[in-house]
């Protein structure tokens, strides 16, 4: 369990080496971190493939990004998301490769719509997914 939240100087760099150095990482907590971006991610998702639980947000990180952690985190269950980048396109990968997810709180991200919940619906995630948290999100 690593809990990195609310540390303003917390790069993409942090994230390469935590994904370098901790292959067995369960959880991280990485919210409130403005210089996060989309490479650290992925190399943090594909170097920590036990990854279980994972709450990021700030930065840079846009759908490359949250594509690439659905690419990596076979094992996935529960994925806090606060990057208000993120689209429909992201919420797709994750549920047609994130299987195992069980919660996915993707509150307040403005670009999503409904087309999200249907991709939800529709992909791997519909017979593992529990809790649901999509408020504030919508562009209906």
């Amino acid at each position: 369990d690593l809990d990195l939240t609310g540390l303003p100087l917390i790069t993409g760099r942090t994230l390469r080496w935590v994904g370098a150095l901790c292959p067995g990482l369960l959880s991280l907590r990485a919210l409130f971190c403005p210089a996060l971006d989309d490479e650290g991610l992925v190399a943090m998702a594909r170097g920590c493939p036990r990854l279980e639980e994972l709450e990021v947000g700030g930065g840079a990180l846009t759908d490359a990004g949250i594509t690439g952690l659905a690419q990596a985190a076979h094992h996935l269950k529960r994925l806090v998301l606060a990057t208000p980048t993120v689209t429909d396109a992201a919420i797709f990968e994750l549920a047609s490769k994130c299987g195992s997810l069980e919660a996915l709180d993707a509150r307040d991200l403005p670009l999503l719509t409904d087309r999200a919940v249907e991709a939800l619906a529709g992909g791997q995630a519909r017979n593992t997914l529990r809790a649901l948290s999509l408020g504030g999100s919508f562009t209906l």
